[in-house]
């Protein structure tokens, strides 16, 4: 059974510059605060509860001159709750994403196609045990085709936030400077897109499909596809998926730089050691012959000096 509630809630950060709290806030000014602190509050309800109508319980607490400018200013209903567009919007949306998946997973299984949900787990923590790659269904399979699509856009890793007004959510990944060490070759095989969908049985769309491109263009197709993996048979979070790769993208490339400086100066250590080597006495016998050779030199050198 999916569960209703929504423990992150997405709040859009212009909230405050959506006009109705604009002439809010120019219209009652003192009372502005506190009654966008009781919207916050009821707003929050409804993500975590994943529902619109409000706990009479928690209207209790609030001050009624905030509800009723709230509900004057049409940014709650006549019931003191979310209007319905933006509940519709927002926590519905999520709650959408939920039921697709859901029907998406039990079509694939229907079809016979190779779901993640059926590959080998451990009894005790539920994780695949081996890292078995699942194959991705072709786009014109009745798993795909039948209602519910495989390339539905998994939720972001930082999801944005509630509005009253119509933005739209965005996700921006942070960057990168460099790639991890291994090369950037670009076998298909291992195209980060490719094993993205392979391993979540949902195609990359929007700011996934471009995080996608972006780790193989860093960091090479075999890296990113092969951190991609670990990251997913750790934990098959789709929605922190691209991020723990990236994580491991980068550490795996401080360790590579961190062991590149360590051998350099292991090198220079021994570069010094060798030029700095002992000398050690040679043995007497020749000692005596370079002795003998030179003092026969200089006996030549007066006796032509003389002549």
């Amino acid at each position: 059974m999916i569960p209703r509630g929504i423990p992150i809630a997405q709040i859009d950060s212009n909230l405050e510059g959506d006009p109705k709290f604009v002439r809010l806030r120019m219209k009652f000014p003192d009372l502005y605060y506190a009654t966008l602190g009781v919207y916050m509050s009821i707003a929050l309800r409804a993500w975590a509860t994943a529902a619109r109508t409000p706990d009479p319980d928690l209207l209790a607490l609030m001050p009624q001159g905030s509800l009723d400018l709230l509900r004057e200013f049409a940014l709650l209903d006549d019931s003191f709750a979310v209007p319905e567009k933006v509940f519709e919007r927002w926590p519905g949306s999520v709650l959408e994403s939920r039921q697709e998946r859901a029907d998406q997973l039990a079509s694939i299984a229907s079809a016979g196609g190779k779901a993640r949900a059926r590959g080998p787990r451990d009894p005790s923590s539920g994780r695949l045990l081996s890292p078995a790659v699942v194959q991705p269904l072709p786009l014109d399979s009745p798993a795909v085709t039948a209602g519910h699509p495989a390339v539905h856009q998994p939720s972001p890793a930082v999801p944005p936030l509630l509005s009253s007004a119509g933005s739209t959510p965005t996700t921006t990944p942070r960057g990168s400077d460099g790639g991890v060490q291994g090369g950037n070759g670009k076998d298909e095989s291992d195209d980060p897109v490719v094993t993205y969908y392979t391993l979540t049985t949902r195609y990359p769309r929007g700011n996934a499909l471009a995080w996608c491109k972006r780790l193989g263009d860093a960091y090479g197709f075999a890296a990113s596809s092969e951190k991609m993996r670990a990251a997913w048979y750790a934990d098959d979070n789709i929605g922190t998926l691209l991020s723990r790769t990236e994580d491991i993208l980068v550490a795996s490339e401080r360790s590579a730089e961190l062991q590149e400086k360590a051998d350099e100066r292991e090198r220079l250590r021994q570069k010094r050691a060798t030029r700095r080597a002992p000398i050690v006495d040679p043995a007497p016998e020749k000692v005596e012959s370079i002795m003998g050779d030179i003092a026969k030199t200089l006996g030549t050198a007066r006796k032509d000096a003389q002549a």
